[in-house]
């Protein structure tokens, strides 16, 4: 994506979409930021592709951030 990003399809983008959303679970925490840096590099190289990453990947995105795995706990 970084080096022929303007270049990428509507297929391809959709491709990587579909792929990423996924994999942004707490499942895997170093998966999910492969993800979402890719969602980001993707959002930045294709700016059309923002409303199939707001509709598959910013859902998974916005659970993941509720995951008990990302939330400090009061030390005691």
């Amino acid at each position: 994506m970084s080096a022929r990003g303007a270049r990428v399809g509507e297929a391809a983008t959709a491709g990587v979409v579909d792929a990423a959303a996924p994999l942004v679970a707490d499942g895997d925490l170093v998966v999910a930021a492969l993800a979402l840096r890719a969602c980001a590099s993707l959002l930045g190289r294709q700016p059309a592709s923002a409303p199939a990453v707001a509709a598959r990947v910013l859902p998974q995105a916005l659970a993941l951030a509720q995951s008990p795995l990302l939330q400090a706990r009061p030390r005691g």
